[in-house]
């Protein structure tokens, strides 16, 4: 990835979403299996398809993602490992935060916004922790 650009919570989002649709369509984590359609992310993130493709552009150019010529979106060996990396930080905050504030509609976003403003080193610290039990923050 381009080291000049850091992800954003959209970049993240993204990410998270064509993981968790690319698990869906059975896609392996060498990136076979049919990929991950723009329709169907633009779907999942209740956005227009012009805008999804837009950012896979972007994620492209970062190298995290290719595009096959049928409009489907694979990840790249380097975004998978982002991916799944960022999956497993996504999980903890978001679980700190539902613990905190349980049924706010906004918790993916806010977990989003969390992960792009620290830094991977401090995140990894933060998982590697016990686990934070709910009602105790």
């Amino acid at each position: 990835m381009n080291a000049e650009r850091p992800l954003t919570a959209a970049h993240l989002r993204y990410l998270l979403v064509m993981r968790r649709l690319a698990e869906g369509a059975g896609e392996g984590a060498t990136g076979e299996g049919p990929g991950v359609r723009s329709v169907s992310m633009a779907r999942a993130l209740g956005l227009r398809k012009s805008t999804v493709h837009a950012m896979l552009v972007s994620l492209q150019a970062m190298g995290l993602v290719r595009k096959s010529n049928y409009g489907s979106a694979f990840f790249t060996p380097q975004g998978r490992a982002l991916a799944d990396r960022y999956h497993r930080y996504f999980q903890a905050v978001r679980g700190m935060l539902e613990a905190r504030f349980p049924r706010c509609p906004a918790l993916d976003d806010a977990a989003c916004a969390l992960l792009a403003a620290l830094p991977p080193e401090s995140l990894e610290r933060f998982c590697a922790g016990p686990p934070i039990p709910k009602g105790e923050l």
